[in-house]
């Protein structure tokens, strides 16, 4: 492990070394429009080797991501850590960065280099040991969480990545075991009692609710526990607290897609047809800005807006929703069967 780490640190002092004086490229960029992300240039220039302030810029540009700001980012984080390559935090924010901008292969490998650097930091570990969760690279989640267990037996979160690994792998059992290890450990892990009500569903156990309601004693605001709580509700056919929980969800945030979505599934199954539609509207209203993963509530959107608009009588608008529906997922069987009977309207 020290060999792996002097020879790090010797690339990334040659590297150095070769650039010298000279100005870097990341502190010569141009004005983008943004105030802070100009102002940060300006100091960067001024003290182009202070990789704190590199670190700031990018944080910025990750948010403006819309405008190209991953590449900045991404940029600005490399140099950064050519400054002070063993500073964590920055391979932490870079493993980040890379995941937003779907270069998970990056990530992963950012990470292995930061818990090469780190062996003993168990969030670098817990970091490390989520990616290769997210990728499905088990065995290695598994071995990375083996360390982090060895070196504290009583880590709450190494418990609860362990039932993660198991919960994905099928083994619900183990999974609820280890799930309420990580709950027993530590009270306040409110993603523990999360998962747990979860699991309990897939056994179909009613006791999942009074795990979504542990975890909401810990945080009555907690927009995951409320929502998997309003879903439990919903599917258990608690129909007013399950509307009364979307509702709690949309007073937190007003942008919350999923809660209008559940909400417009809701109305729709109960006949309330006006207030589904316009709950579709709203969902669909933002569709330009959903990424990938959100394409489903989308075309479903469509055909959901689409079968309010034909209950209402309104089948010239249906049919274009459900022929956008369908254009969005060709395989989407209902809107395939709904564009076949209205085709000829």
């Amino acid at each position: 492990m020290i060999k792996k780490i002097n020879l790090y640190l010797f690339w990334m002092l040659l590297l150095n070394a070769c650039q010298g004086d000279k100005t870097p490229q990341q502190a010569q960029l141009p004005k983008t429009g943004n105030p802070q992300i100009d102002l940060l240039t300006e100091q960067i220039f001024k003290n182009p080797k202070n990789a704190a302030f590199y670190f700031e810029r990018a944080q910025l540009f990750r948010k403006n991501a819309a405008q190209g700001g991953y590449d900045y980012a991404i940029e600005d984080m490399k140099y950064a850590l050519t400054l002070d390559s063993t500073n964590p935090t920055y391979h932490h924010f870079l493993a980040d960065v890379f995941m937003d901008y779907r270069q998970s292969r990056a990530a992963l490998n950012t990470m292995i280099r930061c818990a090469d650097l780190h062996p003993n930091r168990i969030q670098t570990l817990l970091k490390l040991a989520e990616f290769q969760l997210m990728l499905q690279q088990y065995p290695e989640s598994m071995q990375t969480t083996d360390k982090i267990l060895k070196i504290d037996p009583q880590s709450s979160e190494g418990f609860f990545m362990m039932g993660m690994n198991f919960k994905e792998t099928g083994k619900i059992d183990e999974a609820i075991k280890t799930m309420q290890r990580a709950a027993d450990l530590n009270g306040q892990n409110k993603d523990a009692f999360i998962e747990l009500g979860h699991l309990f569903e897939q056994k179909n156990n009613p006791i999942a609710l009074k795990y979504f309601e542990n975890a909401l004693t810990i945080d009555s605001l907690d927009i995951p526990a409320l929502m998997a709580k309003a879903i439990f509700l919903h599917q258990h056919n608690r129909i007013e607290e399950a509307l009364n929980t979307y509702k709690q969800i949309i007073q937190i945030d007003r942008h919350d897609r999923n809660a209008y979505f559940n909400l417009g599934i809701l109305y729709f199954e109960r006949d309330s047809i006006e207030p589904a539609r316009q709950h579709f509207n709203i969902v669909l209203a933002e569709a330009p800005s959903y990424v990938q993963t959100d394409a489903p509530m989308v075309f479903k959107s469509y055909y959901y807006r689409g079968a309010c608009l034909e209950k209402q009588g309104h089948k010239a608008d249906a049919l274009i929703d459900y022929k956008k529906a369908l254009s969005l997922s060709p395989s989407y069987a209902v809107a395939k069967a709904a564009v076949a009977r209205l085709g000829t309207f």
